[in-house]
């Protein structure tokens, strides 16, 4: 499975290898699971998340820390 950082980073652009020494990754191969995803499931990915974080952060109650 990608990580989020791997994810995000190969989403923006950044080459695969410079995201692979960034990350400590021993093997170009880890890094490279993320390409195979599709950009579409990556979008619906993340915006399931959006989703997620939008309704976590609505059902706060106010004046509770």
């Amino acid at each position: 499975m990608c990580d989020t950082t791997t994810f995000h980073l190969i989403l923006v652009g950044i080459d695969v290898t410079v995201v692979q020494e960034r990350l400590g990754h021993a093997s170009i191969k880890t890094t490279c699971r993320c390409k195979g995803i599709s950009i579409e499931t990556k979008r619906l990915g993340l915006r399931k998340f959006s989703l997620f974080e939008k309704s976590w952060n609505e059902a706060k109650p106010e004046g509770i820390d």
